[in-house]
């Protein structure tokens, strides 16, 4: 017996985990306001780019390698790191005129 015949006609399907209905797109642009996600305390930093590099295999097409963000420190001090769009929380869409 096959596992398809064990399985009622009626009842209930179960998907895996990979079949599972994905969150839509977040899409960072230059000028939004983000913060960490895993920090409640982190600062508010703002986006400057989204880094992308050209895809070996395709041509045409790039790979976002992470969105590049940066903040001041409470000196006045200018930071700047690479961050992965998992990791940030959108707070402000910067505007379009």
């Amino acid at each position: 017996m096959n596992y398809a015949s064990q399985i009622e006609p009626d009842a209930p399907r179960q998907y895996s985990p990979s079949f599972a209905p994905r969150p839509d797109k977040v899409m960072f642009e230059p000028g939004d306001t983000v913060r960490v996600r895993q920090f409640e305390d982190a600062p508010r930093m703002v986006v400057k780019e989204a880094s992308k590099v050209p895809h070996e295999t395709e041509a045409g097409r790039t790979r976002l390698i992470g969105i590049l963000c940066f903040w001041y420190l409470p000196g006045g001090v200018y930071e700047e790191k690479l961050f992965n769009t998992k990791d940030l929380v959108i707070l402000d869409k910067a505007r379009k005129d």
